[in-house]
């Protein structure tokens, strides 16, 4: 399901339009979905690379989950970013935030994915028995990793510019970290860190990881059985254990 939410998500900012309904099993197409405008050559290089590995990920994980694969569930990428930048900010912010509005937006969106991407990689791997998905998940969690530090990279080079909302990129990312790490199941773990660690990791240097659940209530922004990104929850069964 994070496949799908990411792959939508920056096909729509680079293209405008969402996954064919072939890759999305027959699912709907998600809401909100919009070309990101005013991008720099950085937010421009990172959006073509990531939507182009992501949109990879479905392709490959379709395949190898064969008739087991569910459709895409409704997704939405539009109001549910405002939601969840009221959420960090704990205000009503105006204008409404949207990832698509320019290039420094972009990267706070990615920010948003990112980490939960890595988190829930590392996470879900205990789970799988069969060698060829358990290969097929390590490599998509190492390209995972790599998104994730170079969009980190990127925020640190902005860390200081103001974001419009009477704060600068800087705060902006700590307070999205502390808001995930705050609605995880695992409350304040540090598993989420701002901009000053490249590669959040515990004291052996080891990414950190999330179950199911956690990585559910993120994306649901809070919610225990949908909302958020997918408003009607996600597809298929899942095996959650918080």
């Amino acid at each position: 399901m994070q496949e799908y939410l990411e792959a939508n998500f920056y096909k729509c900012a680079r293209d405008g339009s969402p996954l064919d309904s072939d890759l999305r099993g027959g699912g709907p197409k998600p809401l909100g979905c919009k070309k990101a405008r005013n991008l720099d050559w950085q937010s421009r290089y990172l959006l073509n690379q990531i939507a182009d590995d992501e949109i990879a990920h479905v392709v490959l994980l379709r395949k190898a989950l064969g008739d087991a694969a569910v459709p895409q569930p409704l997704i939405d990428i539009g109001a549910a970013f405002s939601a969840a930048a009221n959420a960090v900010a704990n205000t009503t912010l105006d204008p409404p935030f949207s990832p698509y509005t320019n290039a420094l937006y972009f990267l706070h969106g990615d920010f948003i994915f990112e980490d939960v991407g890595v988190t829930a990689y590392h996470g879900g791997l205990r789970a799988l028995t069969t060698d060829a998905y358990r290969e097929a998940a390590e490599g998509i969690l190492a390209v995972e990793a790599y998104h994730a530090g170079a969009v980190r990279l990127a925020l640190q080079n902005a860390g200081n510019k103001e974001t419009g909302y009477g704060f600068n990129v800087r705060k902006l990312i700590s307070a999205i970290a502390k808001t995930r790490d705050a609605i995880d199941c695992k409350k304040y773990t540090k598993q989420d860190a701002g901009l000053e660690e490249l590669a959040p990791a515990d004291k052996n240097g080891v990414a950190y990881s999330r179950a199911t659940d956690g990585v559910l209530k993120i994306v649901y922004l809070g919610g225990k059985t949908k909302g958020g990104f997918f408003p009607n929850g996600v597809n298929g069964e899942i095996n959650t254990a918080c």
